[in-house]
């Protein structure tokens, strides 16, 4: 079927819209992208006609280098939509790792006064400088309070959409320590210290790598 083509061809596309949070399914997003790619082609081609027809004089050379300007400027805008979903998933994956290191050393503090993993994660969403994840925190708390699914279902359905693999991780840990009765802060605690050597690491690097440019 058509739908089934779509959705083979731009699996890429479904799955960033999915992990930006962006609320459209691929038809629908493909739809807009199509509708607006066409209309501009119209309307560019139509407008460019007839300002190169009032400069060049010349309506047929007019028409034509109107029409192939039109095609790249919608040509450019398809690239756009195609690609815009990837670029937002990049960047909350780069905002994500930013964070990660102070965000589960905080979690584990939660953690550590014996609240369940729901209150943590409603705490979490309301640090609003932790960014997408005191955003992914308030959709966990969301899907279990107005959607009424179970905490754990509701970690793994986060788990699964957001675009970071290293909270994704977290998130499947979070729910398989919580699900066996395991010790949560204890967990968070060792995920925090690893995501804390890579962090300082990394700024090290940096810290080496901005040395060596300036020199």
């Amino acid at each position: 079927s058509m739908s089934h083509a779509i959705r083979t061809y731009f699996l890429d596309v479904r799955d960033n819209l999915h992990k930006a949070n962006i609320s459209y399914t691929i038809e629908e997003y493909l739809s807009m992208t199509l509708f607006t790619v066409a209309l501009t082609f119209m309307i560019e081609t139509i407008m460019l006609s007839f300002i190169f027809g009032l400069v060049f004089g010349d309506i047929i050379a007019s028409m034509m280098l109107a029409f192939t300007l039109a095609a790249t400027i919608s040509g450019g805008l398809f690239f756009f939509f195609y690609t815009y979903p990837g670029t937002l998933v990049k960047h909350r994956r780069s905002q994500i790792k930013k964070v990660l290191p102070f965000a589960i050393s905080y979690m584990a503090t939660i953690a550590s006064s014996k609240i369940s993993p729901f209150l943590m994660f409603k705490t979490m969403s309301r640090f609003k400088e932790y960014g997408y994840i005191a955003k992914e925190s308030e959709q966990i708390v969301k899907d279990v309070e107005v959607f009424g699914m179970s905490v754990s279902s509701a970690i793994k359905k986060e788990a699964k959409r957001t675009p970071s693999k290293e909270f994704g991780e977290m998130l499947w840990g979070i729910n398989s320590i919580t699900m066996s009765g395991g010790n949560l802060a204890d967990f968070l605690h060792d995920k925090g210290e690893s995501f804390m050597s890579d962090y300082r690491r990394r700024i090290r690097k940096y810290s080496q790598e901005l040395s060596l440019y300036v020199e």
